[in-house]
């Protein structure tokens, strides 16, 4: 009697990965996780900067509304330098600050102030500090005269130490996260004064 005979099955190409290729497959992903990890935080860094953009445009259209309707009374000055900072803020939303002092706060989340960035709390990261410049160089100028107003938007983290803030001659990119001492939005416009004229106008104009 013949004994069947038993065939050895062959070992499949697919029968599954070898440690080798599933740790050459780890390498794979661990590789380009850090090739697209900083691009992705920079996309992000920068989306989070176009929003705080937006927000010191409107900032300073809040500003110079307030201005006009007579909430805030800015002080005429001849110097356009930036504000200074004393590392602190003492601000109540759509008021005058204490500290630094005459500057406006904007409240962008809502708890009634302006303060430091907490991002533990979720505080002060998106609130708006605006300085407001009045000039009228004419000789006796007073704001019912009219002036010139220029308006300049903080982050309030521009204010977390005592470094020197710039002026508006290089406003902060939307790109990264941007440089906290610079200006996020400056707007230049014209207040008209109860008793200005255009004899005013002209004359404050020639000292421009």
């Amino acid at each position: 009697m013949n004994t069947p005979k038993h065939k050895h099955p062959h070992p499949s190409s697919q029968s599954g990965y070898t440690i080798l290729e599933s740790l050459m497959a780890i390498v794979v992903v661990t590789v380009l996780m850090v090739a697209v990890a900083p691009l992705l935080a920079f996309s992000f860094a920068t989306r989070v900067q176009a929003k705080r953009v937006e927000l010191g445009s409107k900032a300073a259209n809040t500003y110079i509304d307030a201005v006009r309707s007579g909430v805030v009374t800015p002080t005429l000055t001849t110097q356009t330098n930036a504000p200074t900072s004393s590392g602190s803020l003492t601000c109540d939303a759509g008021k005058l600050c204490t500290s630094p002092a005459g500057l406006y706060c904007v409240d962008n989340d809502s708890d009634g102030k302006c303060t430091l960035p907490n991002p533990t709390l979720g505080t002060g990261l998106m609130d708006m500090i605006v300085q407001g410049v009045a000039i009228n160089n004419v000789d006796g100028a007073t704001l019912e005269d009219g002036y010139q107003l220029i308006v300049r938007v903080y982050r309030s983290d521009a204010f977390k130490d005592s470094s020197p803030l710039q002026g508006g001659e290089k406003l902060q990119s939307t790109k990264g996260l941007g440089n906290p001492k610079v200006p996020l939005s400056e707007i230049t416009t014209q207040i008209i004064g109860s008793q200005t004229s255009f004899q005013d106008i002209e004359n404050r104009l020639k000292t421009q």
